[in-house]
């Protein structure tokens, strides 16, 4: 499970303010294919929607799997609940893919690369995250990550795409 918050200020004018929550289990049945469900659901102000939830299942394989290399994919069918600023509400049914790119530059340091795409009759949803992960002491580590952010259909004065560059702290479990 991963739970991303977001908030942001300057000068006491808020410019980001987002909550994510995913979870994805598997279930392996062959060495390198599994079955999946995958839960997300993402609440972000600056969006033009209120929420966006999707609930979706499917099957993955990892294609690369070496000591400096994993590439892994996984596609399925799922439903989607999308609420935006004014109340209006939208359920649909969405085909949806994942691509997790990860190099291990050294002991210390990772470079990954995410994508994924949600695409159902009324709006094309995709998210590319590309972060450097770096070891600081024990289970901290430092995030330098770029991520856009894209809606194919979104309410009217609301950018269809949005970019974040951050640099995290992040406390391993």
């Amino acid at each position: 499970a991963k739970l991303n918050v977001l908030k942001a200020s300057d000068s006491g004018i808020d410019s980001a303010d987002s909550i994510l929550f995913t979870e994805k289990s598997e279930y392996r049945f062959a060495e390198k294919t599994f079955a999946f469900a995958k839960l997300k659901h993402e609440e972000d102000k600056f969006s033009g929607f209120d929420h966006q939830s999707v609930f979706s299942l499917g099957l993955g394989h990892v294609f690369l799997e070496t000591d400096v290399h994993t590439l892994e994919t996984s596609v399925g069918i799922g439903y989607r609940d999308t609420e935006d600023d004014l109340g209006n509400s939208e359920s649909e049914g969405i085909i949806m893919g994942d691509l997790d790119y990860k190099y291990v530059i050294s002991s210390t340091a990772t470079f990954n690369q995410k994508l994924e795409i949600e695409s159902g009759d009324t709006n094309t949803f995709s998210r590319s995250e590309t972060f450097l992960k770096v070891v600081v002491n024990g289970n901290l580590s430092a995030k330098f990550g770029y991520e856009v952010k894209h809606n194919s259909d979104v309410p009217a004065g609301t950018d269809k795409t949005d970019t974040l560059t951050a640099v995290t702290l992040v406390y391993g479990f």
